[in-house]
C-alpha cells in the first residue's frame, strides 16, 4: 500500500483535533462553584482614621486562612459610603475573594471581621462561577 502526502496526519493537526474544545465545551467541562467576595475597610468611623492599615489586615487575613486551610484572595480597593451625617467618607479597603469555601461559614467571618475592624458593616457577594484549577 502506497501512502501519499494527503494521507499522512501531520504532529500539529493529532494535537489540534485532540486539544480543540470551543468556549461552550470548555464551560461545560469547568466545575460549578460558590464564589464570595468580602469588602472590609480600613477606617475607624468613631476616630476618623485608620487604626489598622490595608497590609496589616492583609497579613491578619493571610494567617487567618492559612491557619484554617482555606484558598484565598485579596485584593487592594479604595472605597466610598454616605456616613449617617451626610458626610461622603473615603477609605481604604480590602476584597478578600473566595471560591468554593463550602465548610466555612462566610457571614460570620465577615461580622468577626468587621467587629475586629470596628467597622459598621462589611459587604459579603456571593455569586455561581464556573471554574478550574489548572
Amino acid at each position: 500500500m502506497r501512502i501519499g502526502k494527503n494521507d499522512l496526519t501531520t504532529e500539529t493537526e493529532i494535537f489540534e483535533n485532540n486539544n480543540t474544545v470551543n468556549n461552550s465545551e470548555k464551560e461545560k467541562i469547568m466545575n460549578e462553584n460558590t464564589e464570595y467576595q468580602i469588602y472590609i475597610g480600613c477606617r475607624d468611623p468613631q476616630l476618623d482614621e485608620e487604626l489598622v492599615n490595608r497590609d496589616e489586615l492583609k497579613e491578619t487575613v493571610t494567617q487567618f486562612f492559612e491557619f484554617q486551610k482555606i484558598s484565598f484572595s485579596t485584593y487592594d480597593a479604595k472605597g466610598g459610603y454616605l456616613n449617617d451625617n451626610g458626610e461622603f467618607i473615603y477609605e481604604d479597603s480590602i476584597c478578600i475573594n473566595l471560591i468554593g469555601a463550602q465548610d466555612f461559614d462566610i457571614i460570620k467571618f465577615a461580622k468577626s471581621l468587621s467587629m475586629f475592624m470596628n467597622q459598621e458593616c462589611s459587604l459579603v457577594v456571593k455569586e455561581t462561577v464556573k471554574s478550574e484549577y489548572r
